[in-house]
């Protein structure tokens, strides 16, 4: 920290008035003028520097799934091949590609993918899902204000700051009690405390910008590190184990139809981007979809020909920071996630 202010500031000579910022921070114009025109104390003026940054713009392929008809979605289903008996002859490949390719052709009809842009920006830590299930604030707000620029009526106008003054109190709300919360949680610890005064200083590295680092990059850190596991580990002596047990796993229990609807209905609602179509659709479909599910749990359960498909050997690989706050420019602060199909 560093202090601007030289001289006393007060008419008893003491030097009570302090503007103090970071050492990175460089103020111009810092000027006390003399006690006592005022108050007893002098009025500091300084000049602040301003610096802007600009948003990154992100692209990114979308289906508006929200706005399926799902009435002309169960028609499609039903005159598919999904809803037919699967042929006995086909093996579990053959079934996963009908399944990914039907899905694929629904998905283009109803729901075709589109381009939206979205501004990178860093999401302050207490603007929680809470605040993002508000839409339909944000939406009123929005309405009014269309609305307003339309008409440019005095009633529309104070309907429509009325509004955002609602929104901003409640966001106003949430960040109190957040930050009182979090303070609390900190008790005595002090750096706990500076820790969370980092935070609400923006001091905290921001790491909702993109890195600079490409996935060939990532996917060449992480192998090179597993290598080195690998390596580090190669000639050991095995370990001892001294507990053994004589169980052993010989076959799959039979899958029943009871089985895969109970797997499917009580699984998270959880997709990822190679899934033809989001998981919640699978589920509110499982009765016209049931047929070649229960078929893929048969054949990937048998206990002579069983194995996973190669299409589902795949998963879309994030890596993410291990903990807020760390370097986003080193690549040792990242672990992988692997976002792995539904079905």
């Amino acid at each position: 920290m560093v202090q601007h202010v030289r001289g006393p500031t007060h008419q008893a000579g003491q030097a009570l008035d302090l503007v103090l910022t970071f050492s990175a921070c460089q103020l111009q114009s810092v000027t006390a003028a003399p006690p006592g025109v005022i108050s007893d104390h002098s009025l500091v003026t300084c000049r602040l520097p301003e610096v802007v940054h600009s948003s990154e713009v992100a692209e990114r392929w979308v289906r508006s799934w929200q706005k399926v008809d799902c009435s002309r979605l169960c028609c499609l289903l039903k005159k598919s091949e999904l809803s037919r008996p699967a042929d006995v002859a086909h093996d579990v490949d053959q079934l996963f590609r009908t399944y990914e390719s039907v899905l694929g052709n629904v998905a283009d009809q109803l729901a075709p993918s589109h381009v939206v842009k979205r501004r990178l920006k860093r999401i302050a830590p207490w603007f929680d899902d809470d605040c993002r299930l508000c839409r339909t604030i944000r939406r009123n707000c929005r309405r009014l204000e269309r609305r307003y620029r339309l008409s440019l009526s005095p009633d529309d106008r104070s309907l429509w700051v009325e509004a955002t003054w609602k929104r901003f109190q409640a966001y106003r709300v949430k960040r109190d009690e957040y930050w009182l919360y979090r303070l609390q949680q900190c008790g005595r610890s002090s750096g706990h405390l500076w820790r969370s005064l980092s935070s609400v200083l923006g001091r905290d590295c921001d790491v909702s910008r993109t890195t600079r680092y490409t996935a060939d990059q990532f996917a060449a850190f992480f192998a090179q590190k597993i290598n080195g596991v690998r390596k580090a580990t190669t000639g050991l002596l095995a370990p001892t184990v001294r507990l053994t047990t004589m169980s052993s796993f010989t076959a799959f229990e039979e899958c029943t139809p009871a089985d895969v609807r109970r797997l499917i209905m009580n699984s998270p609602v959880k997709w990822c981007s190679l899934d033809p179509v989001p998981t919640f659709l699978v589920r509110e479909f499982v009765d016209v979809l049931f047929t070649l599910c229960h078929r893929y749990g048969q054949r990937v359960f048998d206990s002579r020909s069983s194995n996973l498909p190669t299409s589902q050997k795949h998963a879309v690989v994030t890596p993410l920071l291990k903990k807020t706050g760390l370097d986003p420019s080193d690549l040792s602060n990242y672990r992988p996630v692997s976002n792995l199909t539904f079905m």
